[in-house]
């Protein structure tokens, strides 16, 4: 997200300053800063950031309420447009004692999954008033609307997007000196388990289709 689009070179060079929702302020190569900031929002009104990138309904807002412009669409760079936003994390320890527990968690998961996917009327209602709930104010309807047709709410974790993203962070600097592996991160045994009983295709920890890395990908305002 930008507040203009233009001719030169994309957000991040020439002294721009984007806010990223990773890591703390970094001054990276080309006069790249990075920034993180809870105020998002505010900055872009203002013209204290250039950029922005944001999950929904943040892009969403960024549109409606600061007059923003979508520089590009993430979608774009995976493969059918799917990469994971959100996980449902358990420790080892408790996976390994009570894994009974831990399956009636990913099945209410999964059966939550499918109510709001059959209810998206009702659901979009439902996320609005837990906003409400918790921050005081309802964003406008017409917001949480537009947000969620950019999102696609789904059991699977769509593994390898994490993958590539832990991959993406080292390769610019936000992970250390070590690349992570990864490789033993995600344990999708009862997950499948419920998804069988339910009748529904089992989900992987890994997939053969690989999107490009963050360094293939140049990008430019126009």
């Amino acid at each position: 997200m930008v507040r203009s689009l233009h001719e030169g070179p994309g957000c991040g060079h020439g002294g721009q300053r984007c806010s990223l929702p990773i890591g703390n302020e970094s001054r990276l190569r080309d006069g790249q800063t990075l920034i993180v900031d809870p105020d998002i929002l505010t900055l872009f009104r203002k013209g204290d950031i250039d950029g922005a990138w944001v999950p929904e309904p943040w892009a969403t807002r960024l549109i409606k309420e600061a007059g923003g412009r979508v520089f590009l669409d993430e979608r774009d760079l995976w493969p059918n447009g799917d990469f994971v936003t959100t996980h449902l994390i358990v420790r080892t320890q408790f996976l390994e004692e009570r894994p009974d527990v831990v399956k009636r968690r990913l099945g209410a998961n999964v059966a939550v999954t499918q109510w709001i996917n059959d209810n998206p009327e009702e659901a979009r209602k439902l996320v609005n008033e837990g906003i409400r709930q918790a921050t005081g104010a309802a964003l406008p309807q017409d917001v949480v609307d537009a947000a969620w047709e950019n999102l696609r709410i789904t059991y699977d974790p769509i593994a390898s997007s994490l993958q590539k993203s832990a991959a993406d962070a080292f390769e610019l600097g936000f992970l250390g000196d070590e690349e992570p592996d990864l490789s033993g991160i995600y344990a999708l045994d009862l997950l499948n388990e419920v998804l069988e009983e339910r009748g529904l295709p089992a989900v992987g920890a890994s997939t053969k289709s690989k999107p490009p890395r963050f360094s293939d990908v140049e990008l430019h305002l126009e």
